[in-house]
């Protein structure tokens, strides 16, 4: 065998290499001219030795390091900005066969699926009882719900959930006469949706019938709203060799739509309920797939690449009362001096000075407030029960027995029950709790209803300009009604002197005590002063 220009040839006996088999690998050196040819060829590095003082035993001993300054420590500022953590937008459609009772059921698998925004068919909800979707699991805890109601007739219905933090409108809703619709706007931070639901009662017309009018209904919609999501229940058999289907197909491929369902979603085996998109907009599916059966429909879940932000949060302002000097602030109080002789301007004089006074004793501050769903009454029992119901289903979607379908059923039902239950109860506990706390109470059933306290007023600069404008507006109707009823001959207009308010008298100090003693111990984001500021101002 020819080896290379300066290789070095090493001979070991069967004794030397039996000796190293023994030997622990770090205790085998090679002798001296192996290590220098090596080194010469740049393989081998030899590593210093370790710094220290070394001992008589051979070990060096690290010296530790004396006289820390911990003010020379540099510490991180803590970032109170929230990092935009995003994930794909998901929706979800389903016939429920009924809002009424399964709310809490579909409401339960919103949040497990974490579906942001779901169109929902066959509500039955009315709107001569509002109280129905008002009060519904879907218009609480992190979502909110905005229904399309059949009219003059019981059943139907379609209806938009999303989560609480989308920014959703209703824009159309009403009936055809073959089918139902309901026209929503859904703005995430990086597009806009249209989603349009659509819910088509078999029995009022013919699938062609149905197509055709249907696609005259597109026609004025696609034009007018971009990025559009069309689902429901379309109760056309999508995959059957028909007339209305091919016409249904050929309509879409016409309009630049594409449908996107290719499983069964009812127990017999059809595909019932639709997902419609453009080809060419900016809501791109990553993928459509079966979901459970709620009833004799299954869900279709759809992901899309549209990015939501993960975190919602919103900031509070406030001030710390607890922490304030009283007696620096009642000493600053004795020192203000208000000079004038109008009432409006020693009001606004008066509260300019209050103002300033508790932006330095006690400023007003800021903070950042997550916003998170609350967390479901959801125990292990009930997950027992779902981890039944779901294996049932599992059974029977392999086999397709009508057996399994019964034992499936059975366990839906039951799960259904005593998620029921369990809500109930969870709610009796709650109000049970908040006996004797109005507050708490009415705070508990503003939540339980999905009410917001929203100002109505429009936004303005100057509040007083606002008064006026409302003061103006209802002595001008007083006015204009003053002046109908002069043409009715019984009509005898009843004249008031109200004397104007222009003098005043002036109250002692113990007379304002007793009044500011009177008052109550509540305020709002009107009052200029807390209610602790005015004991104080009152001592």
């Amino acid at each position: 065998m020819d080896y290379p220009e300066g290789t070095i040839r090493r001979s070991y006996s069967a004794s030397e290499l039996m000796r190293f088999r023994s030997l622990p690998r770090q205790w085998i050196i090679p002798n001296q001219e192996v290590l220098s040819k090596l080194k010469y060829l740049g393989i081998l590095n030899f590593r210093r030795a370790r710094a220290g003082i070394k001992t008589h035993n051979g070990h060096r001993r690290i010296k530790k390091q004396t006289c820390v300054n911990l003010s020379n420590l540099i510490y991180p500022k803590r970032c109170n900005t929230l990092s935009n953590f995003t994930e794909n937008v998901t929706c979800l459609t389903v016939n429920c066969r009924s809002l009424v009772r399964k709310d809490v059921l579909v409401g339960q698998l919103l949040r497990e699926q974490k579906v942001d925004f779901a169109i929902l068919t066959e509500t039955w909800y009315s709107d001569e009882k509002q109280y129905q979707f008002e009060t519904s699991d879907l218009n609480q805890n992190g979502y909110k719900i905005s229904v399309s109601n059949r009219q003059n007739r019981i059943g139907g219905g379609v209806a938009l959930t999303c989560r609480s933090g989308v920014n959703m409108r209703r824009l159309l809703s009403g009936a055809k006469s073959s089918f139902e619709y309901g026209v929503w706007q859904l703005i995430f931070k990086s597009i806009t949706i249209h989603c349009v639901g659509i819910y088509r009662p078999p029995s009022l017309a013919t699938p062609n019938q149905f197509v055709t009018e249907f696609f005259q209904f597109l026609e004025d919609i696609v034009p007018k709203y971009l990025n559009l999501m069309i689902m429901g229940d379309f109760n056309l058999h999508i995959h059957d060799d028909s007339s209305a289907v091919s016409e249904f197909n050929n309509s879409l491929f016409a309009l630049g739509l594409l449908q996107h369902v290719d499983f069964p979603t009812h127990v017999h085996g059809h595909s019932l309920d639709l997902v419609i998109t453009e080809l060419a907009n900016g809501v791109d599916l990553l993928s459509c797939e079966p979901g459970p059966f709620l009833s004799d429909h299954c869900a279709v879940k759809v992901v899309t690449r549209v990015k939501k932000e993960n975190i919602v949060s919103k900031s509070i302002s406030f001030r710390h009362f607890k922490d304030m000097d009283n007696e620096g602030f009642a000493n600053d109080l004795n020192q203000m001096a208000i000079c004038t002789d109008s009432v409006e301007n020693f009001v606004d004089q008066f509260e300019t000075e209050i103002e300033k006074l508790l932006n330095t004793h006690a400023p007003m501050k800021e903070k950042i407030q997550i916003c998170r769903a609350p967390k479901p009454w959801f125990s292990e029992s009930i997950m027992s029960l779902k981890r039944v119901m779901r294996r049932s289903e599992r059974l029977w979607r392999k086999h397709r027995q009508p057996k399994d379908y019964e034992i499936y059923k059975s366990a839906l039902h039951k799960y259904h029950y005593e998620l029921r239950n369990v809500k109930q109860l969870t709610l009796s506990q709650k109000v049970i709790e908040s006996k004797g706390n109005s507050k708490k109470l009415y705070q508990f059933v503003k939540d339980l209803t999905g009410s917001k306290s929203e100002n109505p007023m429009p936004p303005v600069e100057d509040e007083n300009t606002l008064a006026d404008k409302f003061a103006d507006h209802f002595m001008d109707k007083i006015k204009k009604i003053r002046e109908s009823l002069k043409d009715f001959e019984n009509y005898k207009p009843l004249v008031k002197d109200v004397p104007p308010f222009g003098s005043f008298e002036s109250l002692s100090e113990d007379e304002i005590k007793m009044l500011i003693s009177q008052l109550q111990t509540k305020s709002c984001e009107l009052d200029i002063s807390a209610h602790q500021s005015i004991e104080i101002i009152s001592q």
